[in-house]
């Protein structure tokens, strides 16, 4: 706990919320961009391989299922390196 004068402490928690509010930002935009690349990449796999995705799933192939879900986790595991490295 951060003890002093009161000026201080004001300084203190202005300066707690400003970095809070920082990382809720960096959240929901990191988030958005993660978002928006998984379906940019949905879309660039769907227009590379010629397989109908909807008619596939239907039918019940699971393996398409899970080559999607694959690229996702891939591309996730990209974001995340990518964020941690620019974060230094």
């Amino acid at each position: 706990m951060v003890q002093g004068n009161p000026q201080r402490l004001a300084r203190f928690a202005d300066k707690r919320d400003r970095v809070l509010a920082w990382i809720e930002l960096n959240v929901v935009v990191g988030g958005a961009i993660g978002i928006v690349l998984m379906l940019l990449l949905y879309k660039v796999y769907d227009l590379i391989d010629r397989r109908d995705f909807a008619q596939e799933l239907a039918e019940g192939n699971t393996m398409l299922g899970m080559e999607l879900e694959g690229l996702f986790i891939l591309l996730s595991a990209v974001i995340v390196g990518a964020m941690n490295y620019t974060a230094g």
